[in-house]
């Protein structure tokens, strides 16, 4: 049981670092790909706890592969 909470600690931590984040992001954005049938893609994705929401390089394509969004930085302050 302890290392079962141990486990989930350190996966709660490492979700504070960037290269983390930008990890899952692009796994859900290959995931939606996959879904969609289409392109969904991200560089980079930043978490800052309390702040804001950052996403570089945001690019989807529609089912006749036309450009649907392209964002080359979006800020989100909360």
């Amino acid at each position: 049981m302890l290392l079962l909470i141990l486990m989930l600690g350190l996966l709660v931590f490492s979700f504070q670092f960037k290269p983390v984040q930008t990890w899952a992001a692009k796994k859900a954005a290959g995931y939606l790909s996959k879904e969609l049938h289409t392109t969904v893609s991200i560089k980079s994705l930043y978490l800052k706890p309390f702040s804001s929401v950052v996403l570089e390089d945001l690019f989807v394509l529609d089912l006749q592969k036309d450009t649907l969004l392209r964002v080359p930085l979006l800020d989100v302050q909360v």
